[in-house]
């Protein structure tokens, strides 16, 4: 089949968001059963469907199996178990304490469905952060257009075959193409959208978004940093922030981006970071566990920050090695790394780790401070002091206490930046809040109520009660 020009993905993406529209209100009134089978119908194709989007995903950018299933397929089926048995906790009527000025009546919290929503997900974890965000739309009740990106056609052809096998495209549907289709989704007046990518087009999507007065959840990034202090043990940090580095080959948005390390361990740590290099890839330019860079623009992007490291100063310590025929870009260790450096002032997303130094926990945090506020950030320390000093003195969406990664996989932990890395929260409960409005009831049930105290005439007796309410209530 030929695919569609940009032209007739607009022109679908509009007749099907209208369907969305017209069917919304009649979608959010099933019952909370039918809630519970869409996300029972996505689990099993998910399941059904693993060895395909392995063999997808490796396609587009030669990703491992086992890394397509624990960083793909395993998060997607613990997100959707999750919202399963937690859904009717989720949705239910809460009720609210009734104070004594607003006697003769009762309140309660309904969510509700927000409506028509938009998913826009980005090439990196394209089955993760397209199906994520999807269950939590699901189970807060609401109809659904997922675009994800145009840099990964073979893992948006099989989510667009699944998404078909599941859904009516009145309630659930995939439209694809390139840029200019999400620029015109953006513009339409959908009642929530959820946007995961970059800064850059994370602002052009508030601002589309703006203009019909949507709400917006923003999944970005930033420099998420590890600051490493003289307590933490060398050999299993250095392993974890590899692992961190070079998943995914660095294109993870909560990836560690730059690592602060206390100067009487750098050195070493350093070593250790190159053993765990060797120790998990061998040759990485022959290793079968590296994934690859997603498109040339974005290699060549890899290099000109190496490049301009280099001709700053920085030291290789491992790594530099890269072939653009093969979209191979080794991990790749910079020491002697200046704040003047691009590597130091823009999101990597790729394998290259700059290392940087300091004496004291206020030099590593003025070198936090320097930036934007990270989506993660990371601790390495045994030092119960020093992590509590880190923690209360950083802004950042998480952070990770000599782990990396962790909390992006925890159900009950919200996952979101603050600012510049984004703004809202996703998964589990969080993410169902993301994707409902929380609906306030008030109720009269009794016949005098408070408002009758109040009413005009403005009497001697209407001033004293309102005295009274102001003093004692």
């Amino acid at each position: 089949m030929t695919p569609l020009s940009d032209e007739q993905q607009i022109d679908r993406a509009e007749r099907i968001f209208k369907m969305q529209m017209a069917r919304h209100y009649e979608i959010a009134q099933r019952p909370l059963k039918e809630r519970k089978n869409d996300l029972r119908r996505l689990l099993k194709m998910v399941l059904e469907r693993k060895d395909d989007i392995a063999e997808a995903v490796a396609k587009d950018l030669k990703k491992p199996a086992l890394e397509s299933d624990f960083s793909e397929v395993f998060p997607v089926v613990s997100e959707l178990r999750h919202n399963l048995r937690n859904l009717e906790h989720w949705a239910a009527r809460r009720s609210v304490h009734t104070p004594l000025s607003l006697f003769g009546t009762k309140s309660w919290v309904q969510p509700e469905p927000k409506g028509v929503t938009l998913i826009i997900s980005p090439w990196n974890f394209p089955f993760n952060l397209t199906f994520g965000p999807l269950s939590s739309a699901l189970a807060a009740g609401n109809c659904v257009i997922l675009k994800p990106s145009e840099s990964t056609p073979n893992s948006t052809a099989l989510m667009k075959e699944m998404i078909e096998a599941c859904f009516e495209p009145d309630h659930v549907a995939l439209v694809d193409g390139e840029a200019a289709v999400s620029a015109h989704l953006a513009s339409l007046p959908f009642h929530h959208i959820f946007f995961t990518g970059g800064p850059d087009i994370g602002k052009k999507v508030m601002a589309a978004a703006a203009n019909n007065l949507t709400s917006v959840t923003l999944e970005l990034g930033g420099k998420s940093p590890a600051i490493i202090d003289a307590t933490s043990p060398l050999t299993s940090t250095a392993e974890k922030i590899v692992f961190g580095r070079c998943i995914n080959s660095g294109q993870v948005c909560v990836a560690v981006d730059y690592v602060l390390a206390e100067k009487s361990i750098a050195e070493k740590l350093v070593n250790e970071m190159r053993t765990a290099i060797g120790r998990f890839y061998g040759r990485p330019e022959e290793s079968n566990d590296l994934s690859s860079i997603v498109h040339e623009k974005h290699f060549d992007h890899l290099v000109t920050l190496l490049e301009d490291a280099e001709s700053k100063g920085a030291i290789v310590e491992a790594g530099g090695i890269h072939n653009k025929q093969k979209l191979f870009f080794s991990p790749t260790i910079l020491t002697n790394v200046t704040p003047d450096m691009r590597v130091m002032q823009e999101e990597i997303f790729g394998p290259i780790l700059p290392v940087m130094t300091w004496s004291t926990n206020e030099d590593a945090l003025s070198m936090v401070h320097r930036l934007e506020r990270p989506l993660a950030f990371y601790i390495f320390s045994k030092n119960k002091s020093n992590i509590q000093k880190l923690s209360a003195s950083s802004r950042a969406g998480s952070t990770a206490v000599n782990e990396v990664f962790l909390q992006f996989g925890h159900p009950d932990l919200p996952f979101g930046g603050v600012n510049f890395s984004g703004i809202g929260k996703a998964h589990g409960v969080y993410g169902f809040k993301e994707f409902s409005n929380e609906r306030s009831f008030l109720k009269k049930t009794l016949p005098l109520g408070a408002s009758k105290l109040i009413m005009p005439p403005y009497s001697g007796f209407s001033k004293r009660v309102m005295r009274l309410l102001i003093r004692w209530l």
